[in-house]
């Protein structure tokens, strides 16, 4: 936790940072889990042909992790639909 002085002749209407600072822990949090992004929150569709083409290609740069990440997140998407 990090401590500011504001000073006397300032006034203070809010703690912005403290606000924000529960957003993104929220945020990450949904991400982590996996309940974000979602089908609901993505107006962008790939298909399964083009999916499939941008595994391979990260499989060839030995991305496979990765590859196998996006192929899931594809599934995850279209199985919202």
């Amino acid at each position: 936790m990090m401590i500011l002085v504001t000073p006397k002749f300032c006034k203070q209407y809010t703690r912005v940072g403290d606000i924000i600072n529960k957003a993104l822990l929220e945020y990450k949090e949904d991400v982590m889990n996996g309940s974000f992004p979602d089908g609901h929150h993505s107006p962008y569709k790939i298909s399964e042909a083009d999916a499939e083409s941008f595994s391979n290609e990260l499989q060839k740069l030995s991305f496979d992790k990765a590859a196998s990440a996006a192929s899931e997140a594809v599934q995850k998407l279209n199985a919202t639909k």
